[in-house]
């Protein structure tokens, strides 16, 4: 009777152990998983750390400090591409294949999201791009399972071309020597000679570049009005382009990208033309942004820059499409839900356009003034631009 009792109170206590292990399996779902994959270190690193920052806030925003969407919570895994399209795709595949990511998010290097968009259309997982503007992401490399929400090279040249387009205005472009630096230029010409401007002069240079002054003499050469400026990497142009412009009156014109950039300007505001704007903390009004300040501002010190707003932007899309699915990380789901969703961020309202997976966006030409006891120049609104009125063409073959 003894080994009978044994038996049979081993066997409860052996159901209860597996009834309880189940009770703890349930209690905890399975993660979502997010690969932030970016340049955190090489001439970009400050760009994919703001990202990375406003990335996080976005998700605490969207989750109301839970970290968590329909239970599930949230978890970021970052690798540095080393601004290294092959390095990232490594770190893509490592991501895919060992952790299991249900997203993969990044990244500002063009060079390096074109080499994540093929791995994720064939692994079929959602690419989130945060801040890379290459025209053919979105067109010649576009898949169904990449989504931008940053502005592309396009919107900037609609933009820019608000601002510096006129008949007969004499312009001249100086770009960094990279694709998204070409694509940049190459849609803000077919934009001025659509509104009557002529290109007299451009070139393009390495960010490896220190002594600018051959390419400068030649464009003082040309006499220009104006020349548009597009840099996003190091040893930019800027100090060179003021002293040998100043005596010819050529006044500069590029993007408010950042507040380093506004730094640049605090001192030098009469040699700027209009500029096109991107985002500034303070011409955005709306609850989002103010969420945005004031949390930005605790945590760093600091007014969020153009980056912080893109990566908050990339989390507020993501966890708008895994509401929508219900915490569902079916890559098909996420896709459908994404597809045409308008959503809001920091900037005002974003539509992802479903034809091409573009983000249609606010966009802005300022000029900018130097105000007393602030350390950089500050943008005066010109012109907002709505969603509809700087939308791209849409490039790319279903």
């Amino acid at each position: 009777m003894k080994k009978r009792f044994f038996s049979g109170g081993f066997f409860i206590i052996l159901m209860s152990l597996i009834f309880s292990s189940s009770i703890g399996l349930a209690a905890t779902p399975e993660p979502i998983r997010v690969g932030r994959i970016d340049c955190f270190t090489g001439f970009l690193e400050y760009m994919a750390k703001e990202t990375q920052r406003g990335f996080e806030l976005g998700i605490q925003y969207a989750t109301n400090g839970t970290n968590k969407i329909n239970g599930r919570p949230i978890e970021i895994i970052k690798e540095d591409s080393q601004l290294n399209p092959q390095i990232a795709r490594q770190k893509a595949l490592k991501l895919i294949d060992q952790d299991k990511v249900h997203f993969l998010v990044g990244a500002v290097s063009s060079t390096d999201t074109l080499a994540l968009q093929p791995l994720a259309g064939k692994e079929k997982v959602p690419l989130i791009v945060t801040g890379a503007t290459a025209t053919s992401i979105t067109g010649a490399n576009w898949n169904k399972y990449t989504f931008r929400v940053n502005r592309n090279n396009l919107q900037d040249a609609i933009t820019w071309g608000h601002a510096l387009g006129a008949p007969g205005l004499k312009v001249a472009l100086l770009a960094e020597d990279t694709a998204a630096g070409h694509e940049a230029m190459d849609a803000l010409k077919k934009v001025l000679v659509q509104k009557g401007s002529k290109l007299v002069y451009e070139a393009y240079a390495s960010h490896t570049t220190t002594d600018f002054t051959p390419i400068l003499q030649k464009i003082v050469a040309a006499k220009p009005a104006f020349c548009a400026l597009w840099w996003a990497g190091a040893n930019s142009p800027w100090n060179q382009m003021i002293e040998a412009f100043k005596p010819a009156n050529i006044k500069i014109s590029t993007s408010t990208l950042d507040i380093a950039h506004l730094a640049l300007y605090l001192n030098v505001t009469d040699r700027l033309g209009r500029l096109f704007c991107l985002y500034y903390y303070d011409i955005s009004k709306n609850p989002i942004n103010d969420w945005l300040i004031k949390n930005y501002q605790a945590a760093y010190g600091m007014p969020p820059t153009y980056s912080t707003e893109v990566g908050m932007a990339g989390a507020l899309l993501m966890c708008e499409a895994l509401k929508k699915t219900n915490g569902n990380t079916d890559p098909d789901a996420l896709v459908a839900a994404m597809e045409g969703l308008k959503f809001e961020t920091a900037k005002g309202t974003r539509i992802m356009r479903a034809e091409d997976h573009t983000a249609l966006q606010e966009m802005y030409v300022v000029h900018v003034v130097k105000k007393e006891g602030t350390k950089w120049a500050i943008p005066i609104l010109d012109i907002r631009l709505t969603p509809e009125e700087t939308a791209p063409p849409i490039l790319n073959k279903r």
